[in-house]
């Protein structure tokens, strides 16, 4: 039976664990199937992002044209140094760029950190988050959350996993600071879970305050495969968007 919700949970298709040799397809699937966020990480390589090296501007460029206007491209970027490539991925049609924060914290900067709000926000009018991974508090980022309506920040990414790597089971203890952000910080206007989602970790997300589901194994992981002659034929790519629209509707279910 469905729930009735207080408030709408949107669903974020994680492109990591799409078939990346059919990115953009795959994405397109999500968004038709009502995934209106399709969600991007970069990752640099560094050990922020656990060694992993994923995508780049490029590919949100590639999204960005191939997508409805109206297409949420989430990107989260996990980098080193996110000054880097801020920039680079607004103006590449990043609708919101969510920094992960713990290099910041390592060197006790957090002014460098609103350096990267204020390149997304004021220069090219994009919406920005702040990434948290599993073992960093709330507390940790307290005072952007206390000023988060005055510098633009809407959006808390609770990482249910750590950073980079799709696949890994869900971290059930990082729920309460779902409900802390619901409590204590009504500017936060989308509290997003990220990672090790499937429709029961999801429900008890929700349950927790997230209104944002990131999924990536469970869209695109579970979809049919076939032998690698037969992959991009159109039979194959018809049954792919089946099976990724049925693992959408999964998630918009709850």
């Amino acid at each position: 039976r469905r729930r009735r919700r207080q408030v709408e949970v949107k669903v974020a298709a994680s492109v990591l664990a799409a078939d990346t040799g059919a990115l953009v397809a795959e994405a397109r699937a999500a968004y038709e199937a009502g995934a209106p966020w399709i969600h991007v990480d970069v990752c640099d390589g560094s050990d922020v992002a656990q060694g992993q090296l994923t995508f780049g501007p490029s590919a949100v460029a590639a999204l960005r044209r191939a997508l409805p206007d109206d297409a949420v491209l989430d990107v989260h970027l996990a980098a080193q140094d996110p000054r880097r490539f801020v920039d680079a991925l607004a103006q590449a049609g990043a609708s919101r760029v969510t920094v992960q924060v713990e290099p910041f914290l390592q060197n006790n900067n957090q002014d460098a950190l609103l350096d990267v709000v204020a390149v997304a926000r004021e220069g090219n009018n994009c919406a920005v988050g702040l990434a948290l991974a599993p073992s960093t508090p709330l507390e940790a980022v307290e005072p952007l959350l206390q000023n988060a309506a005055a510098l633009g920040i809407d959006l808390v990414d609770v990482l249910a996993v750590d950073p980079g790597k799709g696949g890994q089971p869900f971290q059930a203890d990082v729920l309460e600071k779902l409900r802390t952000l619901q409590s204590a910080h009504p500017a936060i206007r989308y509290r997003q879970i990220d990672g090790g989602l499937t429709p029961e970790t999801a429900a008890r997300a929700i349950d927790a305050g997230a209104n944002v589901l990131v999924a990536g194994s469970f869209i695109f992981g579970g979809a049919s495969s076939s032998s690698s002659e037969k992959k991009y034929s159109n039979t194959h790519r018809k049954q792919r968007d089946h099976d990724i629209a049925l693992a959408v509707a999964d998630l918009r279910r709850i």
